[in-house]
């Protein structure tokens, strides 16, 4: 029997890491609907942005953010200033890694 090529392998790896973050960003986007169907806004905007770190041209996440009246563009920057809710939600998720 042959080993792969490592190209193969490669592939293969990046195949199953691309799938992984697929997932994860599906689960995001749904957490962040329900989230923002409940009434908890701030929560939704940090699951949404948690997706634009991971992909930032995602354009579920942007359609989300400015259903809910966040601009793209200022996530990171007024949204996510230090001391505010959303920002305070995402740094807790991701200390947990309940994301």
């Amino acid at each position: 029997m042959t080993p792969p090529d490592t190209g193969e392998v490669l592939a293969k790896g990046e195949r199953k890491r691309r799938f992984t973050l697929g997932r994860l960003i599906d689960k995001l986007l749904a957490e962040g609907l329900e989230l923002h169907r409940g009434g908890r806004t701030d929560e939704a905007v940090a699951r949404w942005t948690e997706v634009l770190h991971h992909a930032p041209d995602e354009p579920r996440a942007i359609e989300m953010l400015e259903q809910a009246g966040v601009s793209a563009n200022d996530v990171g920057a007024d949204v996510l200033h230090s001391g505010s809710a959303a920002r305070e939600q995402l740094e807790r998720l991701m200390r947990e890694r309940r994301y």
